[in-house]
């Protein structure tokens, strides 16, 4: 394998890994502000019980 390809390869496995990891970072992001609108949901649905 020459220098060139072997560059290639590795720049190449970089950008996966870092779309893998963008990829965690929404999915975690998806998560919170799915739980903050279930929360929200939640209070509102408190609020009206109580009123």
């Amino acid at each position: 394998m020459d220098s060139q390809s072997y560059l290639k390869a590795s720049a190449l496995q970089a950008q996966i890994r870092d779309h893998k990891a963008k990829e965690r970072i929404i999915a975690k992001h998806d998560g919170w502000a799915l739980g903050l609108c279930k929360f929200a949901v939640a209070q509102m649905g408190e609020g009206e019980k109580q009123g």
